[in-house]
């Protein structure tokens, strides 16, 4: 399957990936890779069931929470996206990237004092990424201003 997929042929790819969790259920890395798949396709909705179970077979992987939150973030479902970020930078605190994220997604969520919360976050460990999402809510802070 992830052969298929590095030579651009997703649906063939998805076959394979499907026929291999069909052979060992409990394949972290082939749900992993199908919800790759799934992303690339732009099928984001299909994306989060395999990742969220390849999550719940490697607890451990962050990766698999911060794909899942990207999913669930691409569906507008804010909330259940910073779950699995949430989950990603418990296991990864300094992982800049994902804290980034995490903050982006708290605005779209509508909660502006969080995102400032974990830009203080991200300054204690990565100025230029916390300087990066001050922007992000900065930008946001003027938008909101001007349509009042």
């Amino acid at each position: 399957g992830v052969v298929y997929s590095d030579l651009g042929k997703s649906d063939e790819s998805v076959e394979f990936l499907k026929r291999a969790i069909n052979l060992k259920q409990n394949f972290a890395v082939a749900f992993h890779d199908l919800g790759c798949v799934y992303i690339r396709q732009q099928k984001f909705k299909e994306a989060v069931a395999p990742l969220e179970r390849a999550a719940e077979l490697e607890p451990d992987n962050a990766e698999n929470y911060v794909l899942s939150g990207f999913a669930l973030s691409q569906l507008r479902k804010y909330s259940e996206a910073i779950r699995q970020i949430e989950k990603a930078v418990t296991l990864t605190p300094q992982d800049a990237e994902a804290q980034f994220f995490l903050g982006q997604l708290y605005l779209l969520n509508r909660d502006k004092q969080s995102a400032f919360v974990q830009y203080q976050k991200i300054a204690g460990f990565d100025l230029p990424m916390a300087n990066k999402l001050y922007a992000v809510i900065y930008s946001n802070l003027l938008v909101t201003v001007n349509k009042k």
